[in-house]
């Protein structure tokens, strides 16, 4: 199962896009100008029903497109107009999702590398049920929870308690990410990736799981790379 900490970053990830989309929202009325500041961070925290941090973790979107900068005090004030809330939130998360996925080829390959080295017959077993309780998701964010938890049940494998916390962690950022759209059929291939994962650990072959692993992830980065959210003209 997820942990608190992955349940937690969903339901962030959600809370603060929502804020960041009000915030934006301000200046494109016209409510909040060039050189004008915002309401201190409380008061937003207050009137959008959502703890401080994540109207701080708005306002660093803002910050890292240039757009917000900070005052002595604690206080925030626009320097630059908004362009669209997707615009915003699509070109920072363009950035994120490659970088998770580069970092992903990194630490899961020898994840994945070192569970086929030590799989046990109860290792596999166990990865097989996930596998066949596999439902047919037409959702993508159920998909992806899904696919995080075999993820974790592989780190799980290595017996490494490191290895198990970082692939946690991995998790954890991509849960705070942005969900983008994939097609049935994508989902679909994805999943066809899970068996031959379990197929080289218990024939203790890394190479096999290092080459199925790159499979999936290779998919992955297709499925982002052609996901509408990133591909099309944001207004």
């Amino acid at each position: 199962m997820l942990t608190g900490r992955v349940v937690t970053a969903i339901r962030r990830r959600r809370l603060y896009q929502d804020v960041l989309e009000k915030i934006t929202g301000l200046v494109q009325s016209g409510e909040v100008q060039v050189g004008d500041v915002f309401p201190p961070e409380k008061e937003l925290a207050v009137k959008y029903d959502v703890s401080i941090a994540v109207v701080r973790e708005a306002f660093r979107v803002l910050e890292h497109n240039g757009l917000v900068k900070g005052k002595q005090g604690g206080r925030r004030y626009l320097v630059n107009a908004a362009p669209s809330f997707g615009s915003l939130l699509t070109g920072l998360e363009q950035v994120v999702q490659k970088d998770l996925l580069e970092a992903r080829r990194v630490i899961e390959g020898s994840i994945v590398r070192l569970a086929a080295e030590r799989c046990r017959e109860s290792d596999s077993r166990l990865l097989r049920e996930m596998i066949e309780q596999e439902p047919a998701y037409t959702d993508n964010e159920l998909f992806r929870i899904q696919d995080m938890e075999f993820h974790l049940a592989i780190a799980g494998v290595t017996q490494n308690s490191v290895l198990k916390r970082l692939q946690e962690y991995i998790n954890e950022l991509r849960a705070a990410r942005q969900a983008f759209t994939m097609s049935a059929q994508t989902r679909q291939t994805l999943r066809q990736h899970h068996p031959p994962l379990v197929l080289a650990f218990e024939a203790n072959d890394p190479d096999a799981a290092v080459r199925a692993l790159s499979a999936h992830l290779d998919q992955a980065q297709a499925a982002f790379e052609a996901a509408p959210e990133f591909t099309r003209e944001q207004d």
